[in-house]
């Protein structure tokens, strides 16, 4: 069945969990129709489904291929826009 499925060119990457939890990444429009037709072919019982869109975060790593972090601790700890000296452009600021 594993196989069967990793066929399928929709299909990314596949991970078997455990013996009866299967783990598919796919991409397409008719991947999840082929997906669920690939298991019922081949006598699969499917009892649930869980659709995980991607998170902000994930898209950002597959663009980038890092984290935001990465970027603050090559830049020696500074926050994009504020300047080495704070919000203000100066040591410190005090606000009345």
């Amino acid at each position: 069945m594993l196989s069967s499925l990793q066929s399928l060119s929709s299909v990314k990457s596949l991970v078997q969990e455990d013996p009866t939890h299967l783990s598919v990444r796919a991409n397409g429009n008719d991947s999840f129709d082929s997906i669920v037709d690939n298991l019922r072919k081949n006598g699969a019982k499917i009892l649930m489904v869980k659709n995980l869109e991607p998170s902000l975060e994930d898209v950002f790593l597959h663009l980038t291929g890092r984290e935001a972090r990465e970027k603050v601790s090559e830049n020696g700890n500074q926050k994009r826009g504020f300047g080495p000296h704070g919000r203000f452009g100066r040591k410190s600021a005090r606000v009345r």
